[in-house]
């Protein structure tokens, strides 16, 4: 296929949008089986560049994709309502974001591959700051010298 047109595909999903030598190229919408959808840029058969996707259990992202995984600057909204927004690479939280948690703590800060790493700072639901310093692993990092040296956490 070349140019505009749409493709339903065996299993039930479905491409409208454009095409080049045969593959996903372009803007367009593809629907999965499952319900779940993309609308958005495509390269070579995979999402590239500015799209949303929109998962069967609604949860949501907007943003930038690269060879088909969440990359660059990205907004996640999951079923439950937590929202991460900032950085991707190859799928994974990189770089700085901000966190909201369904119990609305914010993280703000430094993330490597979907953790808390870095410089970050907490704050509670009315804005105060619980925690702000080093993280390592998804932890502050106090509370690793605590945990090490037999103090609680």
């Amino acid at each position: 296929m070349e140019g505009e047109g749409k493709f339903n595909y065996a299993d039930g999903s479905v491409y409208s949008g454009n095409w080049k030598s045969n593959k996903k190229d372009g803007f367009g919408t593809y629907t999965s089986a499952d319900g779940s959808k993309y609308v958005g840029e495509f390269t070579n058969d995979r999402e590239d560049g500015r799209g949303k996707s929109t998962a069967k259990d609604g949860s949501t992202y907007e943003g930038e994709y690269r060879n088909g995984k969440r990359h660059g600057s990205g907004k996640y909204v999951n079923a439950d309502g937590e929202v991460y927004d900032g950085s991707w690479i190859n799928d994974r939280k990189q770089g700085f974001g901000k966190f909201v948690s369904a119990n609305k703590m914010v993280y703000e800060g430094n993330w490597m591959s979907n953790q808390k790493d870095g410089n970050g700072r907490l704050k509670d639901p009315s804005g105060q700051v619980v925690y702000e310093g080093l993280w390592k692993n998804d932890r502050k990092v106090d509370d690793e010298e605590k945990d090490s040296k037999g103090g609680e956490d």
